[in-house]
């Protein structure tokens, strides 16, 4: 699991599991809406939470596939799509730590890139 992409799954686990997935399915949602800039959105946080928790069931299982030295094609183009896509949207946005999360999830989803353009490096 010490391989870059071992180390880019689990880095995006825990800091997703952490930073995004927890505080979306626990926070307050009128502090959500604030820190996010937009108005309460209630259930829809929520929603997004479980959506993101799913999406990590996937990079649990992607993690599993690169232990035991296999490439994991079609996650890593979900994790290409799902983390440029927020990038986008993320470093649109006006709050700072909005665009701090863009920049993050970009780096991941680039990573994601290399693990499809450079499956030999990235599997160690």
């Amino acid at each position: 699991m010490t391989t870059p992409l071992g180390l880019l799954f689990l880095v995006k686990i825990v800091v997703t599991a952490l930073g995004v997935a927890a505080p979306l399915l626990v926070a307050p949602t009128a502090l959500l809406a604030r820190v996010a800039g937009v108005a309460d959105a209630g259930p829809l946080f929520r929603l997004y939470g479980v959506a993101i928790l799913a999406l990590l069931v996937g990079y649990g299982f992607g993690l599993a596939d690169v232990a035991a030295g296999r490439l994991p094609v079609g996650l890593l183009w979900v994790a290409v799509v799902s983390n440029l896509g927020a990038a986008a949207v993320l470093l649109r946005m006006r709050p700072l730590p909005m665009r701090a999360a863009g920049v993050l999830f970009g780096l991941i989803g680039l990573g994601a890139g290399l693990g499809l353009l450079l499956p030999g490096v990235m599997l160690g």
